[in-house]
């Protein structure tokens, strides 16, 4: 299929350029120009043309060239849509001022799907990008602050003649000086902001420069079982309540973690810090919901009756503290567990009395263990 090119040149003044000679060049691998197109320009300014280059895999470098005075001049290498089917400049200002070109011999991939990941890398690519583009806009505005400080100087000798030619009280004179002073003033203002926007770039450059283009962000996790995150929520949740100081009384509290999967159905992956969190795809993440009671202390209204708690799935050391919070004993069983059960190895398996059932403070508890077939333990 063909490749369209657009382009409309216009002067300074945003008029229309007609007859104007116009070409349009790839840069191949050796760094030189290969012209793909070439014409006039009709009286609108407007530069058509078809070649028969086909792009499948790669978009080469461009660039848009005028004639001026018998010598090839660029004009600019950035289009502002390319693909396979259509190359467009867009509107393009011609000037005789020198322009700024970036003649490279890179080729870009032409995207033709795009996939979800659970992690963004694409961050150390950007940050190449931007940094190209921010020294490429540097050189810009470092070549308007010359041009501005040269104006300033120009009209800084414009009003010292105004000054001399003040001595005949000529109030045109005058009048022009005033309007110089202003347009000094403006000028000086906008030296004052270019250089701020320099400093801010050229910070943002050190900054950027620093980064290892090659260096790939890294996710920080630590994996635990689901009663390892029951125990430590209790834990930092027992640590609040001492603290506190008197000052609030914490009953229960609900806790809704973000996680990921772990390396088996009983465990989890838990986010060490915000950077990590930032890197992985929303839709991977799992919500872990806590409702935990918290031990009121030893004291109890006689009105208060106990529950026996659900205590199946617990550890041996977790079920020990949640019995020791509720000041409960219980006598303790082993019982070995078929090959199939294994991942119910150090887990209660069965309690009595059932969780819900009404006991007091020295209701008789027992609770069995699941144990390994192969060691008893």
């Amino acid at each position: 299929m063909a490749l369209q090119i657009l382009a409309t040149l216009v002067d300074s003044n945003n008029k229309a350029l007609k007859s104007v000679s116009v070409d349009v060049c790839f840069y191949n691998l050796a760094g030189r120009t290969q012209r793909i197109a070439s014409g006039r320009t009709l009286s609108n300014g407007q530069f058509k043309a078809q070649n028969s280059a086909t792009l499948k895999s790669f978009l080469p470098r461009v660039v848009l060239r005028t004639q001026q005075n018998g010598k090839w001049v660029n004009l600019t290498n950035t289009p502002s849509s390319y693909s396979s089917k259509k190359l467009d400049f867009g509107t393009v200002k011609v000037s005789t001022s020198p322009v700024l070109t970036m003649a490279s011999t890179a080729f870009y991939r032409i995207p033709t799907s795009v996939s979800s990941t659970a992690v963004n890398l694409s961050a150390s690519n950007a940050s190449t990008t931007q940094l190209k583009t921010l020294k490429t806009t540097n050189e810009t505005l470092s070549n308007q602050l010359k041009a501005s400080k040269k104006s300033a100087s120009t009209l800084s000798s414009q009003i010292e003649q105004l000054k001399r030619a003040a001595q005949n009280s000529s109030q045109s004179h005058e009048k022009q000086r005033k309007e110089n002073s202003l347009e000094i003033n403006k000028l000086t203002q906008t030296n004052l902001d270019i250089a701020k926007q320099l400093k801010a770039k050229d910070l943002r450059i050190l900054e950027l420069e620093k980064l290892k283009p090659n260096a790939k962000p890294s996710i920080q996790t630590q994996e635990l079982s689901k009663d390892e995150v029951i125990s430590s929520a209790m834990e930092a949740l027992n640590k609040a309540d001492t603290q506190n100081k008197g000052r609030f009384q914490l009953r229960s509290a609900k806790m809704d973690l973000k996680v990921l999967p772990g390396s088996s159905k009983d465990k989890v992956r838990l986010i060490k810090d915000a950077s990590s969190l930032s890197l992985i795809d929303p839709r991977l993440l799992s919500t872990l919901v806590l409702d935990l009671d918290i031990n009121e202390g030893t004291e109890q209204s006689a009105a208060e009756v106990l529950k026996m708690p659900d205590l199946t799935g617990y550890t041996h050391s977790l079920a020990s503290r949640r019995l020791d919070e509720m000041q409960l004993e219980a006598q303790w069983y082993n019982q070995q567990l078929p090959p199939e059960q294994h991942n119910e190895t150090g887990k209660i398996i069965s309690q009595t009395p059932k969780a819900g059932a009404p006991i007091n403070d020295d209701a008789e508890i027992m609770l069995i263990i699941g144990v390994s077939p192969r060691t008893g333990a």
